[in-house]
Parts: C-alpha cells; structure tokens; sequence
C-alpha cells in the first residue's frame, strides 16, 4: 500500500477526491470504501479501472457527478485502451472540473 494515498476536500459546493499513487488490487478496497460514500449522499491498472468504471456507473445510478480532473498520460492511456474514455467526462485538471460541475464549462467526453 506504500506510495498510494486519497484525500477528500471541499471546494465550495464540490467534493474533491485527490488520489496518489496506483489504484491496483492491494488498495481497491480501501479506494472503494473512500469513493463510494461520495458517490451516495498517478497509475491506474486494471483493478483500479474497474473500480473507476463502478463508480461512475453509481454516479449514473445516484444522479451524482464523477469526473476525471488532470489524468496522467497513463490514465488517460489505459482510459483509451481499454475502450472507456468516452464513459467519462475528463477535465485537464482541477479548477475547469470544478468550473464544470458548477455550471461553466471545459470538459470533454
């Protein structure tokens, strides 16, 4: 779990996930149980991809948002590789998600 790291903040109306390190099969679970509160009231390898692809389907489920803000080239990599980029609205970092998902926009799809 060395080097894998997520915080939660507040920025106005809009809750930040800041996630370090990669999301693989020793930290799914605990990546899970940090995202999964948010979604109901960098590497990333294909556990943490099936963990993203979840969440964003509750995000779906719940009416909630879930955006990607600043992806690495890998991520973005794996995204496309694997046939999901167009499942997410990605932002090229923070400030134009948060623009985003308060009504201004800035994202692709």
């Amino acid at each position: 779990m060395a080097g894998f790291s997520c915080e939660v903040r507040q920025e106005g109306a809009v809750r930040v996930l800041h996630v370090r390190g990669e999301i693989d099969i020793a930290v799914a679970d605990e990546f899970w149980r940090v995202l999964e509160p948010l979604l109901t009231a960098g590497t990333l390898v294909a556990l943490g991809l099936r963990v993203v692809v979840r969440a964003q389907n509750r995000a779906e489920e719940t009416g909630a948002a879930f955006v990607l803000a600043g992806p690495s080239a890998a991520v973005a990599r794996v995204l496309e590789l694997s046939g999901v980029t167009g499942m997410f609205t990605t932002y090229p970092e923070l400030e134009p998600a948060l623009a985003g998902l308060t009504g201004e926009s800035g994202a692709r799809r």
